[in-house]
């Protein structure tokens, strides 16, 4: 329920509405462009209609690369590994269930990610590697180098779907994904998905 006292009369004012202490304002800065006419409720559906593409699209990818058959880590051959943008899945081998989602928008597309990242002993840098190697440190220690990539490819396998027209595409199936699976070495937000 309203007071009476929060009316202002009419003709006056709120002090915060009050311009004229306001360093900067131009009373009716934007009127001569809503009075010629606005586009905005047009782009906003181009807009919409942008994001509902997208998030269709990404299902698509998300669907395809589930479908893909997994290789397994210690398996894959660099050859086979394309150079295009895509998103790619790591799972426990002897489960299936999702460990790692990632996406590929580099130079070097998969192949970059895959090979040259999560699979080569000398870079160190690997997210998905480093949490491995967090993960099972209590039972067995791992080396952040060469006996790591050895583990992850015995123990887990790989599958990827390419995005090559589209890099913003692998990055939203790569969302999208992660949200739906929730896979043990991604982090949310700084946080792990669980």
């Amino acid at each position: 329920m309203k007071k009476d006292n929060d009316k202002e009369p009419a003709g006056n004012l709120r002090p915060e509405y009050d311009f004229s202490r306001m360093k900067g304002g131009v009373r009716g800065k934007y009127a001569k462009r809503f009075h010629s006419g606005t586009n905005a409720g047009i782009e906003l559906v181009k807009a919409h209609e942008l994001v509902q593409d997208t998030v269709r699209l990404a299902r698509k990818v998300a669907k395809g690369l589930l479908a893909e058959t997994p290789v397994r880590g210690s398996d894959i051959a660099r050859p086979d590994v394309p150079r295009e943008h895509g998103v790619y899945i790591w799972r426990r081998a002897k489960t299936g269930r999702p460990a790692y989602v990632g996406s590929a928008t580099g130079k070097k597309g998969l192949y970059g990610r895959i090979i040259e990242q999560h699979l080569r002993p000398s870079y160190t840098k690997s997210s998905f590697r480093n949490a491995v190697r967090a993960d099972v440190a209590p039972n067995k220690p791992l080396d952040e180098r060469e006996n790591s990539v050895k583990f992850v490819g015995r123990n887990f396998t790989l599958a990827w779907y390419e995005c090559p027209d589209d890099s913003r595409l692998a990055l939203a199936a790569e969302a999208l994904l992660i949200a739906a699976l929730k896979p043990k070495y991604n982090k949310i937000r700084g946080l792990r998905a669980s």
